[in-house]
């Protein structure tokens, strides 16, 4: 989200491209998981290539591109509006290409909305159950998609064993964001 952010995020020509990357990632968001599901089967189930992506596992990692790219998308768009023309601009004198200013310049400075916005992303995919319950081919489990079956037909102690895991993992991954993010010396420093 962050690369094809900052690639749309230069004058006015790219206006309408990132007009239509954003408001195709809101609806991927906004609709139900179900129908982003169907909508991945809709556009994958056909011969040749998509034929091939269609019975992997990669229509799992697109339902879950799909459901949450919009969370970094929005989130990473309004810290560079946020940065200003400034440091770009102070930048661009010295000589060096849009990538390199893009990365050694707007890219560091974007450290705490990247943890956080990408943690966001994160424990949302990790609920993702109704696009995951259409599209993922036979052999292919999530845990979402396990835990859910096991809640019919296994022992509530192991339900509760996959819950508490996924709890530690979304708690981990937060502890992590906020590292990455410095929320911690913000803290600290009050």
């Amino acid at each position: 989200a962050l690369v094809i952010r900052l690639a749309l995020d230069r004058g006015r020509s790219m206006r309408p491209a990132r007009i239509g990357v954003g408001a195709a990632a809101f609806l991927g968001f906004a609709l139900p998981g179900a129908a982003v599901g169907i909508g991945l089967i809709a556009a994958y189930n056909r011969s040749g290539l998509p034929g091939l992506v269609y019975g992997s596992a990669a229509m799992v990692v697109l339902a879950y591109v799909a459901r949450g790219f919009w969370i970094p998308w929005a989130g990473l768009g309004a810290g560079l509006r946020g940065q200003g023309p400034g440091p770009v601009a102070a930048a661009r004198p010295a000589g060096p290409p849009r990538w390199r200013v893009a990365l050694r310049v707007q890219v560091p400075a974007l450290r705490a909305e990247i943890a956080a916005f990408l943690a966001l992303a994160f424990l949302f995919c990790m609920g993702e159950l109704g696009s995951v319950l259409l599209v993922h081919p036979p052999g292919v489990d999530v845990l979402s998609w396990r835990i859910f079956d096991l809640v019919h037909y296994a022992y509530d102690a192991t339900v509760a064993a996959l819950g508490l895991m996924v709890m530690a993992a979304c708690l981990a991954v937060v502890a992590l964001g906020g590292w990455l993010s410095g929320w911690g010396d913000r803290l600290s420093t009050g």
